[in-house]
């Protein structure tokens, strides 16, 4: 098993608290502030560039409306995205009109059936 490094730990905890931050409408400034930091510090969090100390990351998680864990999730908890492409893609689904969410979604389902298909043709082909 291959693990994480703190590179990108940071980099996995800074997309969730953009993610949060977006989804509450926030800027990095209005976050940054009620938890006592600059826009800009909030920006090397979210990049993944700094670590958010604990006590800061309580106030984060509170004003985010997430427990504190959510930030730190291990990929064992369904509900929370583990990699930075997951929740930036989120992000942008997120942002699209209701008609381009359809088409994403739709989309998405069709490459789902194509994996199923392709995977019962492999556990076939290993079978025979």
């Amino acid at each position: 098993m291959i693990e994480k490094t703190e590179k990108q730990y940071k980099r996995d905890i800074g997309s969730r608290i953009m993610i949060e931050r977006q989804r509450m409408g926030l800027s990095q400034k209005e976050l940054g502030s009620y938890i006592g930091v600059s826009g800009q510090q909030m920006q090397r969090y979210e990049n993944g560039l700094s670590s958010m100390a604990t006590h800061k990351m309580a106030i984060c998680a509170k004003a985010l409306n997430k427990p504190v864990g959510y930030f730190y999730g291990d990929g064992n908890d369904e509900n929370v995205p583990t990699t930075s492409n997951i929740l930036k893609l989120a992000s942008e689904i997120d942002q699209l009109p209701e008609e381009g969410m359809d088409v994403i979604l739709n989309m998405m389902r069709n490459l789902n059936r194509v994996a199923e298909l392709y995977a019962e043709v492999e556990r076939r082909e290993q079978v025979a």
